[in-house]
């Protein structure tokens, strides 16, 4: 008996696993693709997100964003001088602490993090209408769900790094 109720667990997890991937997947291909927000620069996935993060918590600083993405100091670093070199962003000192290094959006950055918020207010619309129909306990549900896959997910990238 144990040995069936193992493997109905395993076809349960498969079941979940595909279903996870599939979504992972058709949102790289969404992603993949650079797209301008209302300024004639064209943002990478990683760019936009860091001009919405900073857009969303001014005067986040370089271990916040990282926190933020999920990614490391050193790859943030890398994508915050791309979005400095596309005028996007500007650092500036803390003013309690000399040493430490934050973030702001210029105007044209200011720009991009409005279109990226009407970019996605335009395409999530419909997902939104779809989540808020769930019921708060199948929701709960989910986003417990997601928290186990993001962890797991995230200790297995961390062994590998």
């Amino acid at each position: 008996m144990e040995a069936e109720i193992k493997k109905e667990n395993i076809k349960k997890y498969q079941k979940l696993m595909e279903s996870f991937f599939k979504i992972v997947n058709h949102y790289t291909v969404i992603e993949k693709n650079p797209k301008k927000y209302g300024t004639e620069e064209i943002l990478h996935k990683l760019e936009i997100h860091t001009i919405h993060a900073i857009g969303e918590n001014p005067g986040i600083n370089v271990t916040e964003l990282a926190s933020w993405h999920g990614i490391t100091k050193s790859a943030v670093s890398q994508v915050v001088k791309k979005v400095e070199d596309k005028d996007m962003i500007k650092r500036y000192k803390a003013p309690d602490n000399a040493k430490e290094v934050l973030f702001r959006l210029t105007e044209k950055g200011k720009q991009a993090y409005r279109g990226h918020k009407d970019y996605h207010k335009k395409i999530d619309t419909e997902l939104i209408e779809e989540v808020a129909e769930i019921p708060d306990e199948k929701y709960e549900f989910l986003l417990d769900f997601f928290e186990i896959m993001a962890d797991y997910i995230k200790s297995h990238a961390e062994k590998r790094r």
